[in-house]
């Protein structure tokens, strides 16, 4: 998603690597992940449960990864660009009524064009669907407060975006674009 008074082409791809066990691949070797990526091209590369990164072969926390030059990783969030990302942090937040939220976010000077840029992953709907489908309707509260976490993970997310102005929001929201999770976030001006 990105919020912009600009019109620039830029090519962010976010990827949750959980996906490359649905390539067939080795955890550790990111050949699948990276024909996926260098087909799509892009300026900048957002992960998440990227926990592993440092032990895939051919990782290097100095050199580039998926063809970018300047990576950083830190706890399941990992950035790879082709511009060099300022004051990258990760940032943990937790608010009541939900699981604990967590994000990575930097600035980025992309040729003169700064903007913020913010990779999250929140909590998967997979135990609260499991939990309708397994049992029943014992299992509906499950499923509701799994849906109300995200729900006030992406409130929480947005009023911590509020004010930065241009933004570019990439990760796992585990949401359809329909959803009332993902409708909080495009009320920021985000598309």
């Amino acid at each position: 998603m990105r919020r912009s008074r600009r019109e620039d082409n830029l090519r962010v791809l976010t990827y949750n690597t959980k996906a490359a066990q649905l390539l067939g691949a080795d955890w550790r070797d990111i050949a699948p992940i990276e024909r996926e990526i260098d087909a799509h091209r892009p300026d900048i590369v957002v992960l998440q449960d990227a926990n592993g990164v440092r032990h895939w072969r051919g990782y290097d926390p100095k050199g580039p990864l998926f063809g970018l030059a300047h990576v950083f990783a830190q706890r399941e969030y990992a950035v790879a660009s082709r511009w060099r990302a300022a004051r990258l942090r990760a940032w943990s937040r937790s608010r009541a009524g939900a699981e604990p939220l967590s994000y990575a976010r930097c600035s980025v000077d992309a040729d003169g064009a700064a903007f913020t840029l913010v990779t999250v992953h929140f909590e998967s709907p997979r135990m609260g669907l499991n939990a309708a489908r397994h049992d029943g309707v014992e299992g509906i509260d499950a499923w509701q407060r799994n849906h109300e976490t995200r729900l006030a993970q992406a409130r929480a997310l947005a009023r911590d975006l509020a004010t930065p102005d241009p933004l570019v929001l990439a990760g796992d929201l585990n949401a359809p674009d329909s959803s009332a999770v993902v409708r909080s976030l495009l009320a920021l001006g985000l598309r």
